[in-house]
């Protein structure tokens, strides 16, 4: 629900797959995948910088325009409580 309402609201939804082998046990999870829904506004250059031939809007791309990583804000800028978090940001490879 939560990527869908992104999808409507935003123009875009942002997910992330999860390998979660932690979570696994009697009562918990039954699996290790997790999907996790990413605020679209995450997804920026470092620091907010302006756009690169290397980093547009926070993907990492590659000399033929292929996206190869995305930089991910390490909480929402509007997170009071993450406030440090909103100034680190974490290259996740596309695959």
């Amino acid at each position: 629900y939560l990527g869908f309402r992104h999808k409507i609201v935003d123009g875009d939804a942002l997910a992330m797959m999860r390998w979660e082998p932690g979570r696994l046990g009697v009562g918990r999870a039954q699996y290790c995948t997790a999907v996790q829904v990413i605020d679209p506004d995450r997804l920026s250059n470092p620091m907010r910088t302006f756009d690169t031939k290397r980093c547009r809007g926070g993907v990492v791309i590659d000399d033929f325009g292929a996206a190869i990583g995305y930089q991910i804000e390490q909480a929402h800028m509007g997170d009071w409580w993450d406030a440090a978090k909103s100034l680190q940001w974490v290259e996740v490879p596309r695959e």
